[in-house]
């Protein structure tokens, strides 16, 4: 039995990173999305895309206005190379057909939701500019979920040297606890906040000191 199951082992394939076309390697034959150097170039654009969205802040911009031009360009620059990605493996993969189709893989379904929100951010930012939308309005809520982008640059360091169907079933068995742990603690800080809310209302007067400016 021991020997059935190391030959069972050597059967899988090792995955070097758990993300799409992590395993692959730099060759003639691969499409070119796949290229190591132009994996390397997305998650710069990744780390810059949250660069970018960090400096966007009234302070910063009222500190040093060109920053509004120059987070502008960046933002679309970045998002048309993602958009390019996102059509191109589409192109190769399928979106919903195919051996690997793009839309039933999670990490492009994560890849393309971060396209959707860039697209969102850099049409409310040339509204801004326009003078169509107030600046910070509550619309910038919609920049939110940017910072995730983030996870496009990590996901390169989570490597595991085991098969990807025992990788598979520990995300399973995990996937339930985490739920209830988020569930948890969702539910006693709507709580928190609500008596909170009810208890102390509106917080407009502080406690400083008079000499503090």
């Amino acid at each position: 039995m021991m020997l059935g199951r190391k030959q069972s082992l050597k059967g899988d394939q090792v995955l070097a990173d758990y993300g799409p076309e992590e395993s692959l390697n730099e060759s003639a034959d691969i499409e070119w999305v796949n290229k190591r150097w132009v994996r390397r170039l997305m998650r710069s654009c990744a780390l810059i895309s949250l660069v970018s969205v960090s400096l966007n802040t009234p302070k910063t911009f009222e500190r040093f206005p060109p920053l509004q031009y120059v987070t502008f360009c960046s933002d679309l620059f970045i998002t048309f190379l993602f958009t390019t990605e996102m059509i191109a493996k589409m192109h190769i993969r399928g979106i919903l057909k195919g051996e690997v189709p793009y839309l039933k893989d999670h990490w492009c379904q994560f890849d393309a939701s971060m396209v959707f929100f860039l697209w969102v951010s850099i049409i409310l930012q040339s509204f801004e500019l326009l003078g169509v939308v107030p600046r910070f309005s509550y619309l910038s809520i919609l920049r939110a979920p940017r910072p995730l982008i983030m996870i496009r640059f990590i996901r390169v360091f989570l490597k595991f040297s085991m098969p990807k169907s025992r990788i598979n079933q520990i995300f399973k068995r995990s996937s339930q606890q985490i739920y209830n742990v988020t569930l948890f603690f969702l539910f006693f800080m709507s709580l928190y906040g609500l008596l909170g809310v009810q208890f102390l209302g509106e917080l407009n007067n502080h406690c400083v000191l008079n000499n503090t400016h």
